[in-house]
């Protein structure tokens, strides 16, 4: 048998972010050798989870290895120790998280200072319902060198009164938070920097939507509340409002509980999509049953049967075939299996198909042909017809040889020819 196909399937692979991203079995686990986390029965900052929700809101949770990679402040050992080792928790002790508990809008603005890092001067944060359960003004201990204004909407006027320190702000906002309340943010872990405090359960608007495609390129709030809140924000010279930017991350977060896990993604929305083209190429149960029997059939008497194809093709064949009867190699060693699958280039599959054609009672050799639409079909099938020949010269008397044409994808349909190589008629004298 030699066939030849026209179809390419690619599949995309995705990294461990997206893994993370809906697998949370072993979130508490984690998060308990991590933070102080203790089993919790009391409901009472709990409150039913809102029918708008699709799913469980712990399913956006950054999962510990997300918190790493997205630079979150996190009391670990070694190098973290001493980098955060100014750091204060949220909570003493938390209670593992539900999907009934409380989400957090959280949002600060930040100016420069004389130690070179930003530091916070307004904290705002936001409940479900989008009221301001906390807003102040803070003033730094270092010397504002950069107001920032026209980001922080924070002048020199609007602190010159101030009395709020940030350990005072740190007090109230553990006062503030439940054990089990998730914190929402678009790139959480700058504010939770500026306010030199950790949180174990974060739900990061950055990461959970994105539509660029690419993990490593975050779209700004701006963006995403425009797009898919239809609200123009952060617009104007006076500068951002931390109510306004924590109130669209809630927003977006509860847009996202409203809808389904790939929503807003298009990096998980990418990989659904390619899953489901591979699912469709993925042979059934039945399908399975015809393409093992075919070559039981000829192997059942101890004949041996190969396919020959490149990698791409050995691996398409292998989602039809029985394990245990087929063996995949990269040259036409002998091996104890009835049925061998060569893996060789595309290239070289008619000439590894002549080399072994009187081997096996059976050999299924797949050669792909790319057709463009300014190829000249013309050349290609005299390519074609000359593979043929050198196949049919090498074929054993008495044998069959079906060639196969696929047919251009979204095009005409395929052909089928069969022929059985007769022996020379002899000769009358």
């Amino acid at each position: 048998m030699f066939c030849f196909t026209c179809d390419h399937f690619f599949y995309s692979e995705f990294g461990s972010l997206e893994v993370a991203m809906k697998h949370k079995e072993d979130l508490i686990k984690v998060m308990r050798a991590i933070f102080p986390v203790v089993e919790s029965t009391c409901i009472s900052h709990q409150i039913p989870r809102p029918v708008s929700d699709k799913y469980s809101r712990t399913q956006l949770l950054l999962s510990p290895a997300q918190l790493i990679e997205e630079n979150y402040p996190l009391p670990l050992k070694g190098a973290f120790r001493a980098r955060y080792e100014e750091f204060v928790l949220t909570k003493d002790l938390y209670h593992e998280v539900t999907h009934d508990s409380p989400m957090f809008g959280l949002d600060c603005e930040m100016c420069r200072t004389t130690s070179g890092d930003l530091e916070v001067t307004r904290v705002s944060i936001v409940n479900e319902q989008l009221e301001v359960v906390y807003e102040t003004l803070v003033k730094p201990y270092n010397r504002i060198t950069d107001y920032l204004t026209r980001f922080s909407g924070i002048t020199k006027e609007l602190l010159a009164d101030v009395v709020v320190r940030l350990e005072d702000v740190q007090e109230a906002i553990r006062a503030l938070l439940p054990p089990n309340a998730i914190l929402v943010g678009q790139s959480l872990n700058f504010d939770l920097i500026a306010l030199k405090m950790m949180h174990p359960y974060v739900i990061d608007t950055s990461v959970i939507y994105n539509i660029t495609g690419n993990r490593f390129r975050k779209t700004k709030l701006a963006l995403l509340a425009q797009k898919f809140l239809g609200e123009e924000i952060q617009q104007g010279k006076k500068g951002h409002c931390s109510v306004e930017d924590s109130s669209s991350c809630m927003k977006l977060a509860q847009l996202k509980l409203a809808n389904d896990i790939e929503y807003g993604d298009a990096v998980l929305a990418g990989h659904k999509a390619s899953v489901a083209r591979q699912r469709q190429v993925q042979p059934t149960s039945a399908q399975q049953e015809i393409a093992t029997s075919l070559f039981s059939h000829v192997t059942k008497l101890d004949k041996s049967a190969a396919v020959v194809g490149s990698k791409e093709v050995v691996d398409g064949y292998s989602n039809y075939m029985s394990k245990t009867l087929f063996s995949i190699s990269d040259s036409n060693e002998n091996i104890n299996k009835n049925v061998q699958c060569i893996v060789t280039l595309n290239e070289t599959v008619v000439t590894q198909t002549c080399n072994i054609a009187r081997e096996h009672s059976f050999t299924l050799s797949h050669v792909q042909v790319d057709l463009a639409e300014t190829d000249d079909d013309t050349s290609i099938m005299r390519q074609v017809n000359i593979w043929c020949k050198a196949v049919w010269e090498h074929m054993a008397y008495n044998g069959l040889c079906v060639i196969l044409f696929s047919g251009r994808k979204g095009g005409a349909n395929g052909a089928c020819f069969i022929q059985v190589k007769r022996p020379p008629m002899p000769c009358k004298h």
